[in-house]
């Protein structure tokens, strides 16, 4: 049981102040982070069937050389700040291009360099995509956690406390009371018996 002070009820009545004032934000935040997490969905649904379109061209490549003319160069990120949440977006994708022979290839090789080349690319966006989701599916689960232990366990506990202390403050005060009327009494009894005498 909590301390029973006039002290211990006023920390009680901010700290529920306090949460109820937070709650409303958090659940602000809590809807914004469903609205974008709703919104990244869609763009990483978007990009997985760009990423699959480009794989099923890509199996047609007659050039299996391809793979070996193309490599990752330098991945560069961006960081976005997504409902307070900080994410990374891929911005570009350099690559490295073993030398090859324009003139022993034919124009197909071309296509299938640069399919090849749209295909990490996406990949590459793909990854970065989900890793941003996950960060955002964690960041909503932690701030519904904190709206649900706020709502349904602190500020009712800090209730139960603040009810608790009311109620013994005020027994206290009526002892309190009760005992300064008896010695009331008793000090006139006594003041009467002394004049009487």
């Amino acid at each position: 049981m909590p301390q029973v002070s006039k002290g211990a009820l006023r920390f009680f009545k901010q700290r529920t102040a306090r949460l109820a004032k937070a709650v409303p934000t958090l659940d602000l935040r809590r809807k914004q982070l469903t609205r974008e997490l709703l919104l990244w969905e869609e763009r990483l649904a978007q990009l997985r069937q760009k990423r699959d379109a480009l794989a099923a061209r890509m199996e047609a490549n007659p050039h299996p050389e391809v793979k070996s003319v193309v490599s990752v160069g330098q991945v560069r990120m961006s960081d976005i700040n997504v409902a307070g949440v900080a994410l990374q977006e891929l911005e570009a994708v350099e690559f490295k291009f073993a030398p090859y022979s324009l003139l022993m290839t034919p124009p197909s090789f071309d296509y299938f360099l640069r399919l090849k080349t749209e295909l990490v690319e996406a990949e590459q966006a793909l990854a970065a995509m989900e890793e941003s989701l996950a960060k955002l599916v964690d960041e909503l689960s932690v701030t519904t956690q904190r709206i649900n232990l706020f709502e349904k366990r602190l500020m009712p506990q800090y209730d139960e406390n603040i009810r608790y202390i009311k109620g013994r403050l005020e027994d206290n005060e009526r002892s309190q009371v009760m005992v300064a009327k008896i010695a009331q009494a008793l000090l006139l009894g006594e003041q009467g018996a002394f004049e009487s005498a």
